[in-house]
């Protein structure tokens, strides 16, 4: 039986306790290097696509901008984003190992963050494949696109806490966990919803005041919001994983009949 949401947050909440300073740092740093792209991108060339569905006018514009870019300004753009799209998939999963151990009353430290570092190359491929995999689902429609999310949603978790796995081997890992409890993951995702509203009124309520008061405290209630899903998602990997995904994982790679495996697994149609 999969522990409910509340049992989870619990479960994170008495993991980190006395070590949230350490997990809000490895949480802001995992993706410190793509916010510095997109803030950097956002000041050398904003784009907003909601202006350019509405206004054609504006794309011209765009182009045209983007055109009058000098080249050190194309090399800084080029530079950062090559480095935080190789770069950030690796620290992810150093930040799943860290939380996992967490959740396991282990403290690897900051320099957890940074344990998974010699996957870089199998972790930007894992991270690739997902995403080609949940886009082409996301063509049919949303909801395939969201299913296919979920179902590969413990990859990088499996990953992280088995560096020699293969991207294959993660991936299958994850579809045969996921099989039958998407709508637990689902609804644990939901449930923070609430600290999203309360962030964004709290913002809201601020704006009014200072607007550099309000950033501070939106990017700070974001960051420990953040810090507690990981706690929460990393909780629900460990409940979810001791399972016997591993013995049919190992019926599927060697080629076993396909009768042995959960119903869902199949439809000739899952990605």
């Amino acid at each position: 039986m999969t522990p409910t949401p509340y049992m989870l947050k619990s479960m994170a909440v008495k993991a980190l306790k006395g070590n949230w300073q350490t997990a809000l740092l490895v949480t802001f740093f995992a993706t410190s290097l793509l916010r510095a792209w997109s803030l950097v991108a956002d000041m050398i060339l904003p784009m907003d696509f909601l202006v350019f569905l509405e206004n054609n006018e504006a794309i011209f514009a765009w182009v045209e901008k983007a055109q009058a870019l000098t080249l050190g300004q194309w090399l800084i753009l080029q530079a950062l984003g090559t480095g935080a799209f190789l770069i950030t998939p690796a620290l992810t999963l150093g930040a799943n190992h860290y939380f996992i151990s967490r959740m396991n009353g282990v403290e690897l430290g900051f320099t957890g963050l940074f344990s998974r570092m010699r996957c870089l190359g199998k972790a930007f491929l894992l991270n690739l494949y997902m995403g080609l995999k949940i886009l082409a689902w996301s063509l049919l429609f949303i909801i395939p696109g969201v299913m296919a999310a979920i179902r590969y949603s413990m990859a990088p978790y499996y990953m992280a806490e088995d560096p020699s796995l293969s991207i294959r081997s993660a991936l299958e890992k994850s579809k045969l966990t996921m099989v039958g409890i998407k709508s637990n993951y689902f609804v644990l995702y939901l449930s923070f919803a609430g600290w999203v509203l309360v962030t964004l009124l709290i913002q809201a309520l601020l704006l009014n005041t200072s607007f550099i008061l309000s950033t501070i405290v939106y990017l700070f209630l974001s960051l420990f919001v953040s810090t507690y899903t990981n706690g929460a998602f990393a909780a629900f990997f460990l409940a979810v994983s001791n399972s016997s995904a591993d013995d049919e994982l190992e019926e599927s790679l060697n080629d076993e009949p396909a009768t042995n495996l959960p119903d869902e697994e199949n439809r000739k149609n899952q990605p």
